[in-house]
């Protein structure tokens, strides 16, 4: 039996719809190495009212704001991440990695089992 597989999670947090996953702690991280939502999305090949509705919809379901931003200008604009939303990344990347730690334990559980299993194929 050839055991070169693996398997895959992706962990998204739900309330009737997706509101928090990767895209998000992605989008997130870019804007916190950018410090603009605008860039951060285009890091992802994302629009930008793509970006804007995902955090917009993120923020109603968590209760709180993930970004605060400043209108352009001669300065410039930007936006940066709320004390709220580093939080928010730690317990989300935090619970992701507790996950994947029983996932591959489990996962190699289950390829112990299989080694059991007939091989005539």
């Amino acid at each position: 039996m050839e055991n070169d597989f693996n398997y895959s999670i992706h962990i998204r947090l739900c309330a009737g719809e997706k509101f928090f996953g990767p895209g998000t702690v992605t989008l997130l991280r870019n804007v916190d190495q950018t410090h603009s939502l605008l860039a951060a999305s285009r890091l992802m090949s994302m629009s930008y009212s793509k970006a804007t509705s995902m955090i917009k919809n993120a923020e109603k379901h968590l209760g709180f704001k993930l970004l605060s931003s400043r209108a352009g200008g001669e300065s410039g604009g930007g936006s940066e991440l709320t004390p709220d939303a580093r939080a928010m990344l730690n317990l989300y990347l935090e619970f992701s990695s507790g996950i994947k730690a029983s996932a591959d334990k489990l996962f190699e559980v289950l390829r112990e089992k299989m080694k059991a299993l007939p091989q005539d194929v």
